[in-house]
């Protein structure tokens, strides 16, 4: 994701911000994730989800490693998460695509670590409104509707965009 920030002009800089759910804690999750995240993850079970090359690079800039038995997997790098990923995360589909895994580390337990599985974000949050900053945003945003309609109701509301009544008044 910061790839997609121009450190030079902040207005030439795309914002972008996605939903996934963590299955295994039952929660919505944000994505970029900060930086200060615990999550760890295998180069190896990434590869297998996204670009080799990419997970490869996530591994050489990991700037924290944890051995889970033979295993060493390396801290997941937040805001600098590639997009790529994190648009897997967002759309993996129980049963059609595979889940993303990460571990969490967990001080004085056994085991050390917890294993947390990332699927579509619409399953805890199907529209996230919170991503909106006002009701009418400073910003371009974009809303995908998913779902089959009748033609009729589609042609009648084709030119139709609107505020919702009782804000009107």
């Amino acid at each position: 994701f910061a790839d997609l920030k121009d450190e030079d002009d902040d207005s030439r800089s795309i914002s972008l911000q996605l939903m996934t759910t963590d299955v295994s804690a039952g929660r919505p999750v944000r994505l970029p994730l900060p930086d200060d995240n615990n999550f760890y993850f295998d180069p190896d079970e990434i590869a297998k989800l996204i670009p080799k090359e990419v997970a490869d690079w996530m591994r050489d800039r990991a700037t924290e490693t944890m051995k889970i038995g033979e295993r060493t997997v390396h801290r997941v790098p937040g805001e600098g998460m590639p997009v790529i990923l994190g648009i897997r995360m967002s759309l993996a589909v129980p049963g059609l695509i595979a889940s993303v895994p990460f571990y969490e580390r967990r001080e004085g337990y056994r085991p050390e670590y917890v294993e947390h599985w990332f699927s579509d974000g619409a399953i805890t949050s199907n529209f996230p409104v919170h991503f909106f900053d006002a009701l009418l945003p400073g910003h371009h945003m974009l809303s995908l509707r998913n779902g089959h309609r009748h033609a009729e109701t589609a042609a009648n509301e084709f030119n139709r965009i609107g505020l919702p009544k009782d804000l009107l008044r």
